[in-house]
C-alpha cells in the first residue's frame, strides 16, 4: 500500500486523520476536523503563546477556577433561602408602654424557645448615645439638624452588629428606632427639617419585620409616672410627635391600644411577634428602611 493510499480497516477517528494529513500536500485545501479549524485547538494556541504568555495563562488558572467556584456556589444556593432572626420594633409617643411590653416580650419568646435580645434606641453606652444623652437630659445644647443626624449615627454604628445578630438566628426587640427619630425633629417645626430631610440619613438601614406602635392619648400618658422628666416631655411636642407618627404610618404597622391592661397588650404583641419569627424562619427577606 502506497503511503498516500487510504487505508480500508480505519475507523472513524482514524480516517479523519488520515484525510487531514494528506489534504496538507494539496495547494489551497483547507479543512475542519470535528467542527474546530486545524491547529485552532487552545492546547496549540497554548503552544504557540509567547513564554510570558503562557506564565500568564497559567497564573490566572487558579483565579478562574475561584470565580468558577463562586458561580457554581451561587447557582447552587439560587432559590435557596436562610433562616434568620426577626426585627421586632415598638413604635410610639412617649410614656405609651413600649419599655414594658418590649421587655416582657423578650420573656415571653425566650419562654418559648426563642433567642431574643432586649435593644433602645439611642443606645446611650456608646460614645455618640453618651453625647445624645446629654443632650435629652437637658445638659448640653446642640442644633436641630446636628443632633437628629447624631441620632441617626447612632443607628447606623450598630447596623453591622444588627444584621449579624439576625444572621446568626437572634430576635431583636427593639424599644424606638428611625421612626422615633424622625417623628421627634419633624414636630419641632424648624424649617428644612421636615419628615423627607429627616429620612434622608435613615434610608438603607435595616426595617423592621414587625412594629408596633402603641395608641395612647396625652391626658393618659400624662398621667403616668415620669412624664416631664426629659426634654421632649411636654404636651405640645407630644402632640406634634404624633402628628408626625401619623403622616409616617405604613398599611403593614400593627397598631396597638396602650390603654388596656398589660397583659391583654402583651397577648397581642406576643401573637403578632410570633408570627414575625416564623416568617424569618422560612426565610423572609430583610428589607430596608424607605427603599422601594
Amino acid at each position: 500500500m502506497c503511503a498516500n493510499s487510504q487505508p480500508t480497516s480505519l475507523g472513524f477517528s482514524a480516517r479523519a486523520i488520515w484525510i487531514n494529513r494528506t489534504a496538507r500536500h494539496i495547494p489551497g485545501w483547507r479543512i475542519r476536523t470535528f467542527g474546530v479549524k486545524r491547529g485552532r485547538s487552545p492546547r496549540a494556541r497554548l503552544k504557540r503563546a509567547t513564554p510570558a504568555r503562557r506564565r500568564a495563562t497559567h497564573r490566572d488558572a487558579p483565579r478562574r477556577d475561584a470565580a468558577r467556584a463562586g458561580a457554581l456556589s451561587t447557582m447552587s444556593a439560587a432559590g435557596k433561602v436562610a433562616a434568620r432572626g426577626a426585627f421586632v420594633l415598638f413604635e410610639g409617643a412617649d410614656r405609651c408602654g413600649k419599655s414594658t411590653q418590649a421587655t416582657r416580650l423578650v420573656r415571653a419568646l425566650e419562654a418559648r424557645g426563642v433567642e431574643a435580645e432586649l435593644w433602645r434606641y439611642p443606645d446611650r453606652a456608646t460614645a455618640m448615645g453618651k453625647m445624645i444623652d446629654q443632650y435629652l437630659r437637658s445638659k448640653s445644647e446642640m442644633e436641630d439638624g446636628a443632633i437628629h443626624l447624631l441620632f441617626a449615627a447612632n443607628r447606623w454604628e450598630k447596623k453591622a452588629l444588627m444584621e449579624r445578630k439576625l444572621a446568626s438566628g437572634v430576635t431583636l426587640v427593639c424599644d424606638r428606632y428611625s421612626y422615633s427619630g424622625c417623628a421627634f425633629t419633624a414636630a419641632k417645626g424648624v424649617d428644612g427639617l421636615d419628615l423627607e430631610w429627616c429620612r434622608a440619613p435613615e434610608v438603607g438601614l435595616p426595617r423592621p419585620d414587625a412594629l408596633m406602635y402603641l395608641e395612647l392619648s396625652l391626658e393618659d400618658a400624662a398621667k403616668r409616672g415620669g412624664f416631664g422628666e426629659e426634654r421632649y416631655e411636654t404636651t405640645e411636642m407630644q402632640r406634634a410627635v404624633k402628628a408626625s407618627f401619623e403622616a409616617m404610618r405604613e398599611d403593614w404597622w400593627d397598631v396597638i391600644d396602650a390603654n388596656r391592661e398589660p397583659d391583654v397588650i402583651q397577648d397581642e404583641v406576643l401573637r403578632i411577634a410570633l408570627s414575625a419569627v416564623e416568617k424569618c424562619r422560612a426565610g423572609r427577606e430583610l428589607k430596608r428602611l424607605w427603599q422601594s
